[in-house]
């Protein structure tokens, strides 16, 4: 499976945003590559008769940087990104 994981920061969301929080918007940021990347993947299939292709937000739930060391900034560039995650299962 393919998984596209997208990732936020911990800067709150401004009220009036495009986005609710940053749950919604690591989302957004996973459903743009998943719909990009969607057409080379169609009808593909694993062994248990799923689509490869999956996509998934964590918002700041997996920040990269180290979250809550003194002086840390709510605003990482770091945090802000999309991962692909290659699963495979044994055979």
């Amino acid at each position: 499976v393919v998984m596209i994981e997208g990732h936020a920061d911990r800067q709150p969301i401004l009220k009036g945003a495009r986005y609710m929080d940053n749950l919604e918007l690591s989302t957004a940021r996973a459903a743009a590559v998943f719909r990009a990347m969607a057409p080379e993947f169609d009808g593909l299939l694993n062994s248990q008769r799923q689509p490869l292709l999956g996509a998934a937000g964590y918002g700041e739930l997996r920040p990269r940087t180290a979250p809550y060391r003194p002086g840390a900034s709510l605003d990482s560039p770091e945090d802000r990104r999309i991962e692909i995650r290659f699963v495979f299962e044994p055979s």
